[in-house]
């Protein structure tokens, strides 16, 4: 079973907004409070926290480990899709130069039977000379 990225992200999002406990209210709150506090990203992770006042609870660790995990994998989806578009604009490159090389051989090809016809037949001044004489 192929599991694609949209789907990863859709279980990640479930899984971290069912983990929320707290109800909206309380994590305005809990919000408006940690701006007055200064913690790494590294504190909100582990939740260690030197003060008496927890600024960061479960809910704000899961929504930034959600935010930072879709700034990841947005980051690959984005870094494969530039591997991608240069792997397609090399091969488009060298299928033009292909076509190109062909398109030059044909019009080569055209150009000298053209050349080859003109010394072969007669020019048109000679048969309507020829076709004056017959009148």
């Amino acid at each position: 079973m192929k599991i694609n990225i949209k789907q990863i992200i859709v279980l990640l999002a479930i899984l971290i907004f069912t983990s929320m406990k707290s109800n909206s209210q309380s994590f305005l709150q809990d919000s408006l409070s940690a701006f007055s506090h200064n913690h790494s990203p590294l504190d909100i992770i582990t939740g260690d926290a030197h003060d008496s006042i927890v600024c960061y609870k479960q809910t704000h660790r899961n929504i930034y480990l959600l935010v930072t995990v879709l700034i990841i994998i947005i980051a690959i989806v984005a870094i494969k899709l530039l591997l991608l578009n240069k792997k397609t604009n090399k091969l488009l490159n060298d299928r033009n130069a292909l076509i190109e090389a062909k398109n030059k051989d044909i019009t080569d090809s055209i150009n000298y039977a053209k050349r080859i016809q003109k010394s072969l037949l007669p020019t048109e001044k000679y048969i309507g000379k020829k076709l004056n004489d017959l009148k």
